[in-house]
């Protein structure tokens, strides 16, 4: 094959993997976001994202992988929240997010000035770009959203039950602490996934906006979760297209994609209503 030929080719995968991981990302974190708006834990998604940070850099640090450490770090972040959390306790979780927030945000900067090598692996973290997202990338993000898919089948009932309130949940006899922490350990997953895309600075936005939208436009929880995953794919398509043809930065594309249709759907709500 010619070496023009090939390097179009090459272009040509990329762009594939890139607009796939664009859809598959923008669908999980959407449906994930419908889940984490519902239970009134917004910051789950920065207390997540700083986690994961502070396992990159750590990596680099000691020259460990930085995809594995970055969902260890992940994964003791949102253990350490849902110990935290008690059901029925007098402090709510996103008071603990807060604080874990602090005490990891605090870490990663500490260790961002200890490391001395080439920063570019952790910027990437921060601010995310889909030029650094392979073919394998894409399918971890499509085994979570499948995996997400089977937690949401198998705990529906469950899920809405906490949702409405978890106090009521566990005196109805679901083990809501049980399925709180499998819960939080799937979404550490996903959004460490994704922090290539998004960043661990701009991630909350994918997660939140299309799941408001939805909960503004919805009516049913299947319905919210319907939407919040068309929502959240529009976003994510949305804002590779426009970093993709104005040569800008992905994440913050797919972040003002994601206000921009938070704000259309609020819009348009309330003028529906006023007529």
């Amino acid at each position: 094959m010619p070496r023009e030929a090939w390097a179009m080719f090459e272009e040509l995968m990329s762009a594939g993997a890139m607009l796939a991981a664009s859809i598959v990302g923008g669908t999980g974190m959407g449906i994930l976001g419908a889940y984490v708006v519902g239970m009134r834990i917004p910051f789950l998604a920065i207390v997540t994202s700083h986690a994961a940070m502070l396992g990159a850099v750590t990596a680099c640090i000691i020259g460990w992988p930085i995809l594995p450490t970055s969902f260890a770090a992940a994964l003791v972040s949102v253990m350490l929240l849902g110990f935290l959390t008690q059901p029925g306790g007098r402090t709510e979780m996103n008071v603990h997010s807060s604080i874990l927030f602090a005490l990891f945000m605090g870490l990663t900067f500490i260790a961002m000035g200890m490391f001395r090598g080439d920063m570019t692996p952790i910027l990437g973290f921060m601010w995310g770009s889909l030029l650094f997202v392979s073919e394998g990338d894409v399918a971890v993000m499509a085994i979570l959203l499948i995996c997400l898919g089977i937690f949401g089948a198998v705990f529906h009932r469950e899920m809405k039950a906490i949702i409405f309130s978890r106090r009521l949940a566990d005196l109805s006899g679901i083990r809501v602490r049980i399925i709180n922490m499998v819960f939080l350990g799937l979404a550490a997953a996903i959004i460490t996934a994704h922090i290539k895309i998004i960043g661990g600075i701009l991630i909350y936005s994918l997660l939140s906006c299309p799941a408001a939208a939805a909960f503004e436009t919805g009516r049913g929880f299947r319905a919210v979760l319907i939407l919040s995953g068309l929502f959240g794919l529009a976003g994510a398509l949305g804002g590779f297209l426009i970093s993709w043809y104005a040569n800008l930065p992905t994440g913050a594309c797919i972040t003002l994609c994601s206000v921009g249709i938070y704000g259309i759907v609020h819009v348009f709500n309330r003028v529906q209503r006023n007529v």
